[in-house]
């Protein structure tokens, strides 16, 4: 009997209402129908393990001190946090450098998820990063600016050898997982 009580439940406002889904889940849409745009029941909280490499999987990595992130799921929306430390680029040289383990993969579309990155360096830089999430893979890559408005490195993502030598790298990026 308690299930039939729980899908009853209904929260009511002046702009619309919530209630209980029937296989889990909130329900917030304010007209009754037969879509699930409005139904919210995927939330999920975990780590990951970045890794910073020529292909984002693990080859040719840089040589890491310290591998940490975190993020959090609502929906289709993943926002992760990354901490990670290097003391070298190995041999990536000219090649496309990417952060690899995202915890979910990106939805295969042209609306890259996006976010702000700062690498912690013992040189002065002044250039600004950004990083954003790889169409259709579980990566991202990373861009720069110089300072005069410049995006660099083609395509635009950074080739391991436009990284500082070593550095702390720490960013937010939100993005849509498939």
């Amino acid at each position: 009997q308690a299930s039939n009580v729980a899908a009853e439940i209904r929260v009511e406002g002046n702009a619309g209402y919530f209630k209980p889904y029937g296989d889990g889940g909130i329900d917030f849409s304010a007209t009754a129908g037969t879509g699930t745009s409005e139904i919210l029941d995927d939330y999920e909280e975990g780590t990951w393990t970045p890794l910073i490499s020529q292909d984002g999987d693990g080859a040719v990595p840089f040589t890491s001190v310290t591998q940490s992130g975190a993020y959090t799921k609502v929906g289709n929306l993943v926002t992760v946090t990354c901490l990670y430390e290097y003391s070298g680029i190995g041999s990536v040289g000219n090649n496309f450098a990417y952060m690899g383990g995202l915890p979910f993969t990106a939805a295969n579309n042209s609306i890259y998820g996006y976010g702000f990155s700062f690498f912690e360096q013992s040189a002065f830089d002044t250039k600004s990063y950004s990083i954003a999430a790889l169409s259709n893979a579980a990566k991202a890559f990373f861009q720069y600016d110089n300072g005069g408005g410049t995006l660099y490195v083609g395509t635009p993502r950074m080739v391991g050898n436009t990284f500082p030598s070593a550095a702390t790298v720490r960013f937010t990026l939100t993005y849509i997982a498939a």
